[in-house]
């Protein structure tokens, strides 16, 4: 367990980026008890800027300068994904707790080095997977874990969008000058929630190609899913989608007593069981998952609690990941490589025996 924030001061909070980073800081204003006080990103017009917009009394493009003062207690890391290891290993050893967007790293060596990192701390850490703030998702989580369809015996998540504006954003987007692993920019999303619902991955085999041919990479995957409590899954994640609805995400878990849907456009599980014969919709109130996200965060630092999303988790992700993009180079299945955690045990522990 992580020390208590005992200080009755504002928490003083520095963002690392300034793309989905606004948004944090946009939430972070509205929070009581937090001052924002330090911004960073790679442009001195934009860190201008935000710290004028957002009334930051410190900005830099260090980020060791913004992160690294007295008045910083917590941080945001919201850079491109292959700085959040670096940056965030800095803010930790730094004395920093550290809300970290996915995926937390890029190898599973630095995934492994930051639950190393975490655990030695007793700062709070926590990888930024939002999915498990979406209030559908959370309450799908909850029903599974109540047995409301049984033993689930087949899981399919799928990341389905329309990214043919990258074309559009010029050749200095992070996205074409330092090109995202799409598997780990999108994918980590769905299997996070997966295991989150399920247990870890045993295995994975995945096919990839590309069809946005101005992207240096591939963006469309399969991947088969070997869970080690024995169900199985599927995983798809689709980025060259012509669409007019540009952003879809789905789950369904299928049990032995029945079937579980939800996506991110309604705020509703669905529950599909012989009896009754007509499927049951519940709904949930709408949230927002990242102010959710930024409250748990606030809440573990204040409380010392276990986040619900810890290293751990998210250097599995990373591992499921690098596992799936192994497969597609290999063309074979592939074991994940393990990653060293105790950050998780406890709510763990927890999420089994409400399984059971």
């Amino acid at each position: 367990m992580a020390a208590r924030q005992t200080s009755d001061k504002p928490l003083g909070l520095c963002v690392v980026g300034l793309g989905i980073g606004r948004r944090y800081l946009d939430l972070a204003k509205q929070r009581a008890g937090v001052r924002i006080a330090s911004v960073c990103a790679r442009h001195e017009a934009r860190v201008a800027e935000a710290q004028h917009v957002f009334d930051a009394p410190f900005g830099s493009v260090d980020y060791h300068a913004a992160i690294d003062l007295p008045d910083v207690d917590a941080v945001v890391i919201a850079s491109p994904d292959r700085q959040h290891f670096e940056q965030a290993a800095f803010a930790l050893r730094c004395g920093k707790h550290v809300l970290c967007e996915k995926p937390m790293a890029t190898t599973v060596d630095d995934a492994r080095r930051l639950v190393e990192l975490a655990g030695q701390s007793d700062r709070t850490f926590m990888p930024g997977h939002n999915y498990r703030f979406i209030p559908q998702f959370a309450a799908l989580h909850d029903l599974l874990s109540r047995g409301e369809v049984g033993d689930v015996y087949l899981a399919e998540g799928a990341y389905v969008q329309d990214m043919w504006v990258l074309g559009t954003r010029g050749a200095d987007y992070w996205r074409v000058t330092d090109p995202q692993d799409m598997f780990l920019g999108a994918g980590v999303h769905i299997v996070d929630l997966l295991m989150w619902c399920l247990d870890p991955v045993a295995e994975v085999y995945a096919y990839a190609n590309n069809r946005l041919l101005f992207y240096p990479g591939t963006e469309n995957y399969v991947a088969a899913l070997q869970f080690e409590g024995g169900a199985i899954g599927h995983v798809t994640v689709a980025l060259a989608s012509r669409r007019q609805n540009r952003f879809r995400v789905s789950f369904t878990f299928h049990g032995a007593g029945g079937e579980a849907t939800a996506d991110n456009q309604h705020a509703a599980v669905v529950l599909d069981r012989a009896e009754p014969v007509m499927p049951s919709t519940l709904a949930v109130e709408k949230g927002n998952p990242l102010g959710a996200e930024l409250d748990h965060f606030l809440a573990c630092i204040h409380t010392g609690q276990v986040p619900l999303v810890t290293a751990t988790d998210g250097a599995r992700a990373v591992a499921i990941a690098a596992a799936a993009n192994r497969s597609v180079a290999e063309r074979r299945p592939v074991k994940p490589e393990p990653v060293i955690g105790h950050t998780d045990k406890g709510r763990r522990m927890m999420s089994d025996d409400r399984r059971h």
